[in-house]
């Protein structure tokens, strides 16, 4: 049985590098091989200079987002230098952001390309309730955990062993019946989490284009998160 306190302590990325390029040990190989062929300005290259970003939010938040992997801006480098950005993704890591824990919608982070993205997004859910709240009520879990802007499904990012950790996530979330949304890649993740075939609580949105979280662009019913 997956726990809270156990995804703390399996938590793969705490052992991430001190400085770029920043890869988990683990993951280099198959960065590495991946990147081999590709020159750094290709749309499909994984930007190992930037943090990655397998999730953002507590393990235990009640609404999860299912995305396919975190995209690229070439504004991103600027933020992810920053001393905000790293202490914000070092709370994330460590699960210890209590007032905004989908750090992306972090109001120090306003303008960075992940808040103007994220805010995008979830629009319509911060406008029916808050910043804040959307922001405390929603765990975001990305399939393949390094930057990218088209990315090319071949045997090393499909093999790539930190995922294994975002599968754990899933998993837990089945387990504490979390309302799930498949953003993107839904033939994927129900691959890579089988429980997720049989999931009554798992819903896919209409338009993965625009993987928006708003009522026109989901099934009937499923928007309904109300503030406290």
């Amino acid at each position: 049985m997956v726990d809270d306190n156990l995804l703390k302590e399996l938590n793969p990325w705490k052992e991430i590098p001190v400085s770029a390029p920043f890869v988990l040990p683990h993951d280099k190989m198959h960065v590495d091989r991946y990147n081999e062929q590709l020159s750094i300005s290709n749309e499909s290259y994984l930007h190992s200079e930037l943090y990655p970003e397998q999730y953002a939010g507590k393990f235990g938040a009640e609404i999860v987002l299912l995305g396919k992997c975190p995209g690229y801006s070439p504004d991103d480098a600027s933020f992810h230098s920053g001393n905000t950005y790293k202490k914000l993704w070092k709370g994330n890591v460590s699960q210890s952001i209590e007032d905004y824990p989908l750090f992306l919608l972090h109001h120090e982070l306003k303008n960075a390309p992940c808040f103007n993205w994220w805010y995008k997004k979830l629009k319509s859910l911060i406008e029916y309730s808050s910043l804040r709240i959307v922001a405390k009520k929603i765990l975001e879990i990305q399939l393949f955990p390094y930057h990218c802007k088209k990315l090319r499904l071949n045997k090393s990012s499909k093999t790539i062993p930190s995922r294994g950790f975002a599968g754990k996530l899933v998993t837990y979330a089945v387990q504490r019946n979390a309302l799930i949304i498949i953003m993107e890649s839904e033939k994927l993740w129900k691959e890579h989490v089988p429980e997720l075939h049989k999931y009554p609580n798992v819903f896919t949105v209409n338009s993965t284009r625009s993987g928006a979280v708003s009522p026109g662009n989901l099934p009937d019913g499923v928007f309904d998160i109300r503030a406290p």
